[in-house]
């Protein structure tokens, strides 16, 4: 077992992924880059900071936890404008926001996501429990890509 460090490669059997740079939280975390002929990355608990742009540059998918709707001083999550800046810098082909807050569900995630889409020109979609990504819109045809994420 190996303790994870920032922006460092890593392989699970076939599996291969990077960390990304350290994450701006009250806990040490960082988001996690797969590269299945798509890339796709996670990008968790942090607050905004403008190297998120950087790390996660030519993410294919990228997948937020947006907590919040407004940010708060001394709260260390995104909210919606903070998604919104990384959604523009980016670009995406997908965005999927995942873990909210009471706010967050107070707004409704699947219009804060369409609100989105329509500001940033990045598809947006709000993750429910249950909900399987399927990667084979991306190329059918290249097995490597057939792969599917569970929220």
């Amino acid at each position: 077992m190996e303790v994870l460090k920032p922006s460092a490669n890593y392989a699970i059997g076939n599996l291969k992924f990077r960390t990304s740079i350290a994450h701006k939280h009250g806990v040490e975390t960082y988001g996690i880059i797969f590269d299945f002929n798509v890339k796709i990355s996670f990008m968790v608990d942090t607050n905004f900071f403008p190297e998120l742009i950087d790390s996660y540059d030519g993410s294919e998918i990228l997948i937020i936890n947006l907590v919040m709707y407004k940010g708060k001083e001394n709260i260390s999550h995104l909210c919606v404008d903070d998604a919104a800046k990384i959604l523009s810098e980016i670009k995406p082909k997908k965005c999927i926001i995942t873990h909210f807050g009471r706010t967050m569900l107070k707004a409704d995630p699947d219009k804060v996501a369409e609100k989105l889409s329509e500001e940033t020109g990045v598809e947006v979609i709000a993750a429910e429990d249950g909900m399987i990504l399927n990667l084979d819109e991306f190329d059918a045809g290249d097995k490597d890509r057939q792969m599917k994420f569970n929220f």
